[in-house]
């Protein structure tokens, strides 16, 4: 900690803050507010003028998209509430700092802007605008500090454009209760992989969860996991489905949900297969120990079907999202599916009889998994010396109702993530974790 009265601000910012706040930093946005402390919560939100305004606009804008390429997103949390949050980019191979904004609390922009990597003298905040790795100078939105140089200082504002070629599909709503109804969705599957996934039921993509966010998930995890079982030997079933399983956990930890759907961007793919408008029916996660040889019998996670079919449009499809922490290979258990079996009206029988048409699908970790919810399936036993640990979401169009096999009831950190939707009426990820939009007595219409 550098001495003298020069640096006495930051030294006292540190003092007052860093027993209480946690840094992270990631190269996708968490979905854990971002929006909502802009628009709203910032120290200077009541006070932006017309170009704050429309850097803002363009900033939240960004979020959406799935090209960071470059991007940092810095990230100012306390007991899972988030205080301040900055991007800065390494666009030509020197930091450049794009946004920062802090709530309203004495030297928070200061701690925040000490917490950041570059490898800058760390100059006293004032009424110069600081510059994050002596380049582009950032507005520090904190009202405890002189205000910055006018908007000019500014760097010009940079929306990132989706990116990497993946397709988009903009969506029409048209019912008058929806106050969005023009939405644009972009998918991670390419054509040939759409294709794949509704001919044969199942599709592997390119893509996979970076190692950070797998890691953050993880964690997220390990924490429902040890609060469940407190030995791992403790098991949920001891046959058919053994294993470890806990029913909605992103409910507790909303992480759990907003990672792989948010910030990695599997609402969206989905969205571009069910329609504009999906509901995270459930999540589960299943741990099967090492040793252990648990593993499941044949089934379906969605039974739909009727004989003989009806003349109008058959029961809406249920998707599943299959997200693997583990590898899932031939000892701890691969995946196993009969492709194109979500077409058929009869059930598996219940045992893990090996069928002539099935397949064994390998997966690392991150890789996901997308599956008809109707496709016959089930998991390898685990005979390895590692866990295997696998998140399944299942989503659908919003007029199915949500199910699970237990109650749970929501925590005070999803609570917020609700609360933060609805203040910036955020109706896709309300319609998402099942609230129903803006109005959720018409949003089923």
């Amino acid at each position: 900690m550098p001495g003298g009265r020069k640096y006495k601000p930051l030294r006292e910012a540190v003092f007052m803050h860093a027993p209480h706040h946690r840094y992270t930093a990631r190269p996708a946005p968490l979905g854990i507010g971002e929006s909502t402390l802009i628009h709203a919560e910032a120290a200077r939100a009541s006070d932006y003028d017309p170009h704050e305004r429309g850097f803002n606009d363009a900033v939240t804008a960004s979020l959406d998209s799935h090209d960071h390429d470059r991007l940092t997103y810095h990230y100012l949390t306390r007991h899972d509430r988030l205080t301040a949050f900055a991007i800065t980019a390494d666009i030509t191979g020197i930091a450049h700092g794009y946004y920062l904004a802090a709530r309203s609390e004495p030297r928070l922009a200061t701690y925040f802007v000490a917490d950041l990597p570059p490898a800058a003298p760390r100059r006293r905040l004032g009424a110069e605008p600081r510059r994050l790795g002596n380049q582009l100078p950032v507005r520090v939105q904190d009202a405890h500090l002189p205000r910055p140089h006018p908007a000019a200082h500014l760097p010009a504002a940079k929306p990132r454009v989706r990116g990497h070629g993946m397709p988009t599909t903009t969506f029409v709503i048209h019912n008058a209760d929806v106050t969005r109804p023009d939405r644009t969705c972009t998918t991670m599957l390419t054509p040939h992989e759409e294709d794949t996934f509704v001919r044969r039921g199942v599709v592997v993509p390119d893509n996979r969860i970076p190692d950070d966010l797998l890691d953050l998930l993880g964690e997220a995890i390990d924490e429902q996991v040890a609060a469940h079982f407190p030995s791992p030997g403790d098991k949920t079933y001891d046959k058919e489905f053994a294993g470890q399983y806990v029913r909605d956990p992103h409910k507790q930890d909303p992480r759990i949900a907003l990672i792989p759907l948010q910030s990695f961007g599997l609402a969206d793919t989905v969205r571009c297969l069910l329609g504009p408008r999906i509901v995270l029916r459930n999540s589960n996660v299943r741990v099967t120990r090492p040793r252990t040889g648990d593993g499941t019998v044949w089934h379906t996670d969605y039974r739909p079907h009727t004989s003989p079919p009806s003349r109008l449009v058959s029961a809406p499809t249920v998707i599943t999202c299959l997200i693997y922490l583990d590898a899932a290979n031939e000892r701890t258990g691969p995946l196993l599916v009969v492709p194109g079996s979500h077409h058929r009206h009869d059930q598996p029988s219940t045992t893990d009889d090996t069928f002539d048409d099935q397949v064994a699908i390998r997966i690392e970790p991150g890789q996901v998994v997308l599956m008809n919810a109707a496709l016959w399936h089930r998991g390898g036993a685990n005979h390895s010396e590692q866990t295997r640990r696998l998140l399944t979401l299942q989503l659908s169009s919003i007029f199915m109702p949500e199910f699970n096999f237990e109650p749970s009831l929501p925590s005070a950190a999803y609570q917020r993530v609700l609360e933060q939707a609805r203040s910036r009426e955020d109706e896709p990820l309300l319609e998402l974790l099942g609230h129903g939009g803006l109005n959720p007595l018409s949003a089923r219409y």
